[in-house]
Order: C-alpha cells, then structure tokens, then sequence
C-alpha cells in the first residue's frame, strides 16, 4: 500500500512510474497467495539484489523502490552500494504506521 502510494504520487508529479522490487514477491505460491519461509528469505534477498542490479545495468528506471524489510544493515548495504555506484541518490525509508485505507 505505501508503497503504490510513492509510485502514483511520483507519477502524478511528473514523474516516470519507479521500478518496485519486493522481497514479499519471492514469497507469493502458485496461487499467488503469500507464503513466508524463514528459511528460504537469504536466497531471496540473494535473488532481489541480483534482480535490482541488472535493473541498474539495463538504465531503464531513473526511480527504483526496494520494498523489503531491512532489520540489519547487511540487508541494504549491497544494494545501496550498487545505486551510489550507478549515480543513483539512495534514500532509507523506515514505515513505523501504514497510512490509513
């Protein structure tokens, strides 16, 4: 929800539409029904970033969200490592309330 909320607000102001990756994603089933396996969420993240950077290679989005739940630096620093060194601005956005539906 927040996070569909950025991409029509950066739309809406003039924006191209951003590029989403959500770890949540790699944890959808075959009836696309969310499934969380602890054991499976490093290899994910493993798969995110390889997916995030060749979205950095290709230069087709000047605005890329990476929604996922960061508890530890490790988490982000790769990823926020390879946008500073494409030019990407990195910005860390911490949800502490979901806006109200």
């Amino acid at each position: 929800a927040v996070v569909s909320t950025q991409s029509t607000g950066e739309i809406a102001n003039g924006g191209s539409a951003p590029r989403i990756l959500s770890l949540d994603d790699y944890f959808l089933n075959d009836m696309n029904e969310y499934e969380y396996e602890a054991e499976m969420e490093e290899s994910y993240r493993g798969s995110m970033l390889k997916a995030f950077q060749k979205n950095l290679n290709e230069g087709w989005f000047k605005f890329i969200i990476i929604d996922s739940v960061n508890s530890k630096v490790a988490h982000f620093s790769e990823f926020w490592s390879a946008a500073k060194c494409k030019g990407f601005q990195v910005y860390i956005a911490e949800i502490k309330r979901f806006p109200d539906s």
